[in-house]
Parts: C-alpha cells; sequence; structure tokens
C-alpha cells in the first residue's frame, strides 16, 4: 500500500525540519526536493521497511502532541527541533531511533540528488540519474 498523499506531506514536513537549509548544501537540503523520492521508495522497499517508515511518521507527527500539544506540522520550527531533540535523548531506544530511521532514508533520497553529490564533491556524479530526480 502507497502513502497517502498526507503521510507524504507529513513526511516531507518531517525531512524539512531534519535538513534544514544549510549554506554549505544549498541544492537539495529541503524535504520537498525529496518528495519525488517518496514514490520511487514505495516501489522498491520491502513491506517491513514500508510499514516501519509509515508508523515513524504517524508517530512522529502525533507524538508531538504529546511534547508541545499540538502535531508536529502545527509546531514552530524551534519547537519542532526541540521535539527531535527530546526524542534523541530519551531512554527508550524505540523513540531514539525514529527519527534516525526517517532521517536516513531522507539522507539516502538526498544523496542521489544530482545537486547534492556536486556540492559533496563527488567526482563523477551518475550520468544517468534516477527517474524520481529526472522528473
Amino acid at each position: 500500500m502507497r502513502l497517502r498523499p498526507f503521510e507524504t506531506r507529513w513526511l516531507v514536513a518531517l525531512w524539512a525540519a531534519m535538513f534544514p537549509p544549510h549554506p554549505a548544501f544549498p541544492a537539495g537540503l529541503s524535504g520537498a526536493a525529496l518528495a519525488p523520492f517518496v514514490p520511487a521508495l514505495w516501489a522498491v522497499a520491502p513491506a517491513e521497511t514500508r510499514l516501519g517508515l509509515r508508523l515513524a511518521v504517524w508517530a512522529l507527527w502525533w507524538g508531538a502532541v504529546l511534547h508541545g500539544g499540538r502535531p508536529f506540522g502545527a509546531l514552530s520550527p524551534s519547537a519542532q527541533l526541540a521535539f527531535l531533540d527530546a526524542l534523541d535523548r530519551s531512554p527508550l531506544y524505540v523513540l531514539r531511533e525514529l527519527p534516525q530511521l526517517l532521517k536516513l532514508t531522507g539522507a539516502l533520497g538526498w544523496a542521489g540528488l544530482p545537486g547534492a553529490q556536486a556540492a559533496l564533491g563527488v567526482p563523477a556524479p551518475d550520468p544517468a540519474p534516477p527517474a524520481w530526480v529526472r522528473g
């Protein structure tokens, strides 16, 4: 089962908080740049991976209510980072790892962007980038 459009929007918003704009990496460090990656990932990821990602998205989106009183997307950027930081310091392994799962997945997509490869100094970027990069 594919992510529903609202779940994709949630994931993109989570990635945007996890990958804020940075002068050293101006190309593709936003969640929006990664949106086309989601259906491509979903098409090839095993069912267990898709389930884990979906659960992580829901847990982070609604878990923010317990921390900041609102869903993740309704929090200010500083409150979003405070929530992610609180999870990072949690004594519960699963809570520490939920953001890491999403961040790792986002980084995988980001590394596929030609602009990101150029910013990282990859000597020979992929001459035939994946279809989701080409649009």
